[in-house]
């Protein structure tokens, strides 16, 4: 239920936005990772002084940095250099808040002035790892793209990995960041 209720997300209207970064293939956008950027162009184009921070490291059967392949999205969707911050350091949700929230701050912006953008059915552990970092971030909902059966495969595999959160804040391992 929690995970249902956070999916549309919030009613953001600030200029600092974290995209969280989810695949590539070579150095395409995954299906989910392209939802999340069209997103983040509507934004960008609807909140011309917004910045953005794009947010991930480089992973198996990636070529670039997931950040790198959203610049270079956002790029060809004529979104400006001067907007785009990469975070390349991270490897999962929780890294890719930790490391944002360091170029968030350098960037002047308050811990609590963050929109992130992310797939529905991974606002609500988002925002829970964002919350234990400190930062209380806003939800910016991006659709799931149109494939059969995606939207229970996801819902069902982040409702382990909200377990798995849970297990982790209660015995405190994986809290190192």
């Amino acid at each position: 239920g929690l995970i249902i209720n956070a999916s549309n997300g919030d009613n953001y209207e600030g200029n600092c936005l974290v995209v969280l970064g989810a695949g590539l293939y070579g150095d395409t956008p995954s299906p989910a990772l392209a939802a999340r950027l069209e997103r983040a162009v509507v934004y960008l184009e609807q909140n011309p002084q917004a910045v953005a921070i794009l947010s991930g490291g480089q992973g198996m059967g990636e070529t670039i940095t997931e950040a790198e392949g959203m610049r270079r999205y956002l790029l060809q969707k004529g979104i400006g250099q001067e907007r785009l911050y990469l975070e390349e350091k991270s490897h999962n949700t929780r890294e890719n808040l930790y490391f944002s929230r360091e170029i968030v701050l350098s960037l002047g912006y308050a811990a609590d002035e963050i929109g992130v953008v992310s797939n529905g059915f991974h606002l609500y552990r988002a925002k829970s790892l964002a919350n234990t970092l400190g930062m209380s971030v806003k939800g910016v909902a991006a659709p799931l793209p149109d494939i059969l059966g995606l939207d229970m495969v996801c819902y069902f595999r982040e409702y382990f990995a909200v377990l798995k959160m849970y297990a982790q804040n209660v015995t405190g391992l994986g809290l190192d960041r």
